[in-house]
């Protein structure tokens, strides 16, 4: 599967003309438009889960590019990507308000370190599964994220099947799956 460059026309960071445009909208939370209303946290994500709905799915990565190659990756996987933020304070506020069934997030953004904030989010959304895409993890990063209340960690080098896999996984209710190791080493490698 190839992922066709983002389009500038579909609203993302991509218009923004200076540095701190950029910045800004890197940082701020985009929503999509049209979208049907959200879950309440307390309904949870799992609860709402329907055979005529698409799951829902929050993205969240510093990099602009990268939040929207997840976001249309996901789109084309058939998830309805909700929102798409840049920050770690973001990702805890669209989570809690929006009670997405996944949230697909990089490991080091802006804000709280990761890891601090996988507990908020297990609180104010818990049916949410926590799915962490990172380029920089090694064996017991995964078993701290994993421990912390990552359903999955993914390695950004990892084929985009894998990545589709994993997110339909968790929105099947699969069991989270503590690599080894050397599996994590192996697929982080990969």
């Amino acid at each position: 599967m190839s992922l066709e460059p983002p389009d500038p026309r579909d609203g993302s960071t991509a218009g923004a003309t200076s540095p701190t445009e950029q910045a800004d909208a890197a940082n701020s939370p985009t929503e999509r438009t049209g979208a049907p209303a959200a879950p309440t946290a307390q309904a949870g994500a799992a609860d709402s889960a329907s055979p005529e709905r698409q799951p829902r799915v929050v993205v969240a990565d510093d990099l602009a590019t990268m939040r929207r190659l997840l976001a249309r990756l996901a789109d084309r996987a058939g998830f309805e990507v909700v929102a798409e933020v840049g920050t770690t304070d973001a990702l805890v506020e669209a989570v809690g308000r929006l009670a997405p069934d996944v949230a697909l997030t990089d490991v080091e953004m802006p804000g709280p370190p990761l890891i601090e904030v996988l507990e908020a989010l297990r609180e104010r959304a818990p049916a949410t599964a926590v799915l962490v895409h990172t380029g920089h993890a090694d064996a017991a990063s995964v078993k701290r994220l994993t421990a912390a209340g990552a359903r999955e960690v993914i390695a950004k080098g990892s084929p985009v099947e894998h990545l589709v896999a994993v997110l339909r996984a968790a929105v099947d209710g699969g069991a989270r799956t503590l690599p080894t190791d050397d599996q994590a080493e192996a697929d982080l490698e990969g």
